[in-house]
């Protein structure tokens, strides 16, 4: 097709231009003219530069061949790394082995997402852009934010996946000149959960139930304590917030557990929690961070320090104390009392 076009526009052979001379031009004269794919292998690399820069400027208009490989490389990337495990197929009823457990996934988890749905996404060219991508792959981490406690190990293991891709992300970006899409920042949205808690300090039922409670000197519903953490950015992560307020609810449903009027008025002012925490988006937003390395030691050090205060302050929660409690130190076997010790046999005094 490339040799018709320039065959029209070219002078005829009576002027002393024959056909054959069309073919000795430039490869990149010749690619920039045409507009399918040339057979001229030096042509095609042309073409496809220029292609490559037409769609980089125009955004998220779709992939380019090379870009779409490397998409390929990073979703192969993520599948392979040892934290990702729990990612990498579609959570299913098996996965939890409990249908109620799996029924409040699915009412919890609205779009599920998973790295194998994505990679058949991606080779089936339902996923067709930069921005499609990073959609799908920050779902996955969402999801896991939005249905697990921060001190789960599958929590951890999605900061972790999050960390690989922001990092190999950014180079993709920068790699093919792309606008970088709308990462959140961290601090933003620790003072957006002080607004958040704000709100529900303000709300009406939070001190009228401070009150009642306090009355009757059992457990107590306080949110000082999660303020003043959240103030001096004690908390890691915007989610402890909420599952610092989650162990209160849950603790004074308890407490109140045969007070059916106390007990309404606690489920009620739960709603009112929940339905300003999604309003906030807090798990949406932090599944975009671009959250800074830690090493393994460090991970599991906050987990068992935030498990264990977690143990401390919520007594009463006697499945979450047995799962994080942490272990009594092992006791040093005592030395035998009779026979032969290991002094007499190296020749030390006997005494």
């Amino acid at each position: 097709e490339g040799m018709e076009i320039d065959q029209a526009a070219a002078p005829d052979n009576s002027n002393g231009f024959p056909k054959i001379r069309l073919k000795s031009l430039p490869p990149k004269k010749v690619s920039l003219e045409i507009q399918g794919e040339s057979d001229n292998p030096g042509s095609s690399q042309v073409h496809v530069v220029k292609e490559e820069a037409q769609l980089a400027a125009q955004g998220d208009a779709g992939f380019t061949p090379a870009q779409f490989q490397e998409c390929l490389k990073l979703i192969f990337m993520l599948k392979k790394n040892k934290v990702a495990e729990a990612f990498v197929n579609p959570v299913t009823a098996d996965t939890f082995g409990d249908p109620a457990l799996w029924g409040k996934y699915q009412q919890i988890v609205t779009k599920p997402m998973d790295l194998t749905t994505i990679h058949n996404k991606l080779k089936s060219k339902e996923i067709n852009a930069p921005k499609d991508l990073w959609e799908d792959v920050t779902q996955i981490f969402e999801n896991c934010y939005r249905f697990n406690y921060a001190v789960d190990p599958v929590f951890v293991s999605a900061k972790e996946l999050q960390r690989v891709f922001m990092k190999r992300w950014g180079g993709f970006e920068r790699k093919f000149a792309l606008e970088p899409q709308a990462a959140s920042i961290l601090e933003d949205i620790f003072s957006s959960a002080e607004v958040f808690l704000r709100s529900l300090v303000d709300h009406e039922s939070y001190a009228s139930l401070k009150t009642e409670v306090a009355a009757m000197d059992g457990i107590g519903f306080d949110f000082g304590p999660i303020a003043r953490k959240l103030k001096t950015r004690e908390y890691k992560e915007p989610t402890q917030v909420r599952d610092d307020l989650r162990f209160q609810f849950q603790a004074l449903l308890r407490e109140v557990e045969g007070n059916d009027l106390l007990h309404s008025k606690v489920e009620d002012f739960q709603k009112v929690f929940h339905g300003l925490w999604e309003e906030g988006e807090f798990e949406k937003k932090f599944s975009r961070c671009v959250l800074k390395s830690e090493s393994p030691k460090k991970i599991h050090r906050e987990a068992r320090k935030s498990s264990e205060r977690v143990a401390k302050a919520y007594p009463s929660q006697g499945d979450v104390k047995a799962e994080h409690a942490p272990s009594p130190p092992k006791e040093k076997p005592s030395a035998p009392t009779g026979g032969l010790t290991l002094k007499i046999k190296f020749g030390a005094p006997k005494q």
